[in-house]
């Protein structure tokens, strides 16, 4: 099966699509594109939808164990 990536704004600045279009400049695979997103959004989930950036060292230890 085939996949066709969506298309993503260059000049976004919401996370995810900024972060396809760094895997895409990488050249990485589609399947793997959405398997990187999709951990992304999980991780994002985790903690509330709180900014990635606003996340230290030991919260993102804690996503990593539980």
């Amino acid at each position: 099966m085939r996949y066709i990536p969506i298309p993503v704004p260059p000049e976004s600045t919401k996370i995810i699509p900024r972060y396809r279009l760094f895997i895409r400049s990488q050249n990485k695979a589609y399947r793997t594109e959405q398997t990187y997103v999709f951990w992304v959004k999980r991780f994002i989930r985790f903690f509330n939808n709180t900014h990635p950036d606003k996340l230290d060292s030991e919260q993102i230890e804690h996503f990593l164990c539980f």
